[in-house]
């Protein structure tokens, strides 16, 4: 597909001298900008391959269209899903003429870019054996719960990354977790634990750069109660429950109360908590909020 005819600008909206030269000026140096994803459109209605981006630039006077080939290396079925975003993108080409209020703009090649410098900045961080001190932040792009080892995938500065599930938390981590901690477009704190340059492989992890909240428990003693939400039922190892503080300890059932579900809401008893080996135990002795109704799927024979 060729480059998008540029229109001229409409109404009162061109594009001044000072403006043309800066916007000249990054393009040249292919200095990426921060733009907000405007409108996503088609060539042809029926051809999703026919998506182009329109990106507001300067204030909105300015309009940046990108092709779908230059939106990511990743191939999208269609990027509407992306609409109202922010990007960086980079000027690939402009008209020579002032009263033209659109350019080309490549999200791809800004993404390089950024990605190509965060490459460079973790080489000099290996070689100075200080690869996991910084704290980025990184933007959750997608999940494979289905793997052997379940995986959440991310992206810093342009760069991909990947997170085991294990190092989404302290304690236990369970894949209903991944909602809570680490939606799909959130901006999460993470360090690398691992990096390969020759494959820009980037292994990260939230758990090391986050607070051990079993720390907060440090000041619990037997006896002690508190509350929690349900985020494991195994018929093996029983129930387990998550507090507020953000950690994982096992919910022992008393023959006196019935079989919590998911997501419901109980208190507990502490019974002990085990700082260093982030883990935890306590006996529920009440539902606060009632018990959760659950759908039966056979409730209509009883009617």
């Amino acid at each position: 597909m060729n480059f998008i005819n540029i229109e001229r600008g409409r109404g009162d909206i061109f594009m001044d001298s000072k403006t043309y030269e800066k916007l000249q000026a990054l393009r040249r140096y292919k200095e990426p900008i921060q733009a907000v994803l405007r409108t996503v459109k088609k060539h042809d209605k029926d051809d999703p391959d026919t998506e182009y981006a329109e990106f507001a630039l300067e204030n909105g006077k300015i309009i940046g269209i990108c092709k779908k080939e230059d939106f990511s290396d990743y191939s999208f079925r269609s990027i509407t899903q992306f609409t109202g975003n922010i990007f960086n993108v980079v000027i690939t080409q402009m008209s020579d003429e002032l009263d033209v209020n659109k350019v080309q703009v490549s999200v791809k090649e800004a993404s390089r870019r950024s990605a190509d410098a965060l490459i460079r900045e973790l080489i000099e961080l290996e070689q100075d054996e200080r690869l996991q001190e910084p704290t980025y932040e990184a933007e959750v792009t997608g999940y494979n719960m289905n793997a052997q080892v379940p995986t959440i995938f991310l992206r810093i500065n342009g760069a991909e990354c990947f997170m085991k599930l294990h190092e989404l938390n302290y304690g236990r981590v369970y894949k209903n977790a991944v909602d809570r901690y680490a939606p799909i477009g959130e901006r999460i704190p993470v360090k690398v634990l691992q990096f390969n340059p020759e494959q820009r492989l980037i292994h990260v992890s939230r758990k090391a750069a986050v607070e051990n909240p079993y720390q907060l428990l440090s000041e619990l003693a037997e006896g002690d109660t508190i509350v929690g939400r349900v985020v494991n039922v195994d018929p093996r190892f029983g129930v387990f429950v998550e507090l507020d503080q953000g950690c994982t300890i096992k919910g022992i059932v008393p023959k006196t109360i019935e079989q919590p579900v998911l997501d419901e809401v109980v208190s507990m008893r502490i019974v002990n908590v085990d700082v260093e080996k982030e883990r935890g135990s306590g006996v529920i002795f009440k539902f606060p909020f009632g018990r959760k109704k659950v759908n039966d799927p056979t409730a209509f024979l009883y009617n």
